[in-house]
């Protein structure tokens, strides 16, 4: 429900000729939140599908090589095929990535 009433509302401010440019400033801030907090919340997963919703191409092109990235370097750094359970931070960026490719 909260995910329907977000993604209207900002379907409704993109409305306008100026919307690439809020977009593109509401992408970095939500890039540089990512990159700060290892592990933001529950509400994340239904913000980053509502910038996908709005514009796939701009999202992804911020924030695919963010979680790639990171997901890279995690299994890069640790032997993760060993492993029972995996990082907290791993599979946060996995849910990430789920959100970010729109599945």
């Amino acid at each position: 429900m909260l995910h329907s009433v977000l993604l209207l509302n900002f379907q409704m401010a993109c409305s306008n000729v100026l919307c690439s440019n809020y977009l593109q400033a509401a992408l970095n801030k939500l890039h540089d939140f990512i990159t700060d907090n290892i592990t933001p919340g529950p509400m994340l997963g239904p913000v980053v599908e509502a910038f996908v919703h709005v514009n796939a191409g701009e999202t992804w092109k911020v924030l695919l090589p963010l979680v790639t990235e990171a997901i890279l370097n995690i299994t890069e750094s640790e032997n993760v095929q060993k492993e029972e359970i995996l990082s907290s931070e791993l599979m946060h960026h996995l849910g990430l990535l789920k959100d970010v490719c729109g599945l």
